[in-house]
């Protein structure tokens, strides 16, 4: 148990030092302007097309507003825990690449909304803003992915050992 604890530290630690290493290089800012930024002006184009919202390089612009994505709001400290997670599972190798592959859309899922709930919100009111930037989104992020790591891991878990009689 100790061990696993430990790799999940390692694993989660060092996908999250090579991303951060990783700041204002080339693949980071595609991955922000992109892969983030990009997708989240369309959404809002299609929920609110009256704001005339845009991407501009790593800004989601819109009705006065201009909303920062920097490193952190792309979501990838979420997906590294996710895959620290399923490293350690106590799950095949297949059930572990398979979980992991199919947890992908749901961190990338949830941080959409998330950027969407922030950029409203930093929109309206400054304190709900920070409230939610700062407790509420990255709380629901980390419990979204948990339970569904947790209902994978149910899933998949092969049957419980059986204790002596």
């Amino acid at each position: 148990m100790i061990g696993r604890a430990v790799i999940f530290m390692l694993a989660f630690g060092g996908l999250n030092a090579a991303w951060q290493g990783l700041d204002g290089s080339d693949l980071h800012r595609r991955v922000i302007d992109l892969g983030v930024v990009a997708p989240a002006a369309a959404l809002c184009r299609t929920v609110t097309p009256d704001l005339a919202v845009h991407a501009a390089g790593n800004q989601l612009r819109g009705a006065g507003a201009a909303l920062n994505i920097v490193n952190g709001c792309d979501g990838m400290e979420t997906l590294f825990l996710l895959a620290a997670g399923f490293l350690v599972a106590p799950l095949s190798w297949r059930d572990r690449l398979l979980g992991l592959c199919a947890g992908i859309p749901i961190v990338y899922g949830l941080n959409m909304l998330r950027i969407l709930a922030l950029f409203y919100a930093f929109r309206s009111d400054a304190q709900l803003f920070d409230l939610l930037h700062g407790i509420v989104t990255p709380v629901l992020m980390v419990i979204g992915v948990a339970a569904y790591y947790f209902v994978w891991l149910r899933r998949n878990a092969g049957p419980a050992p059986q204790s002596p009689p």
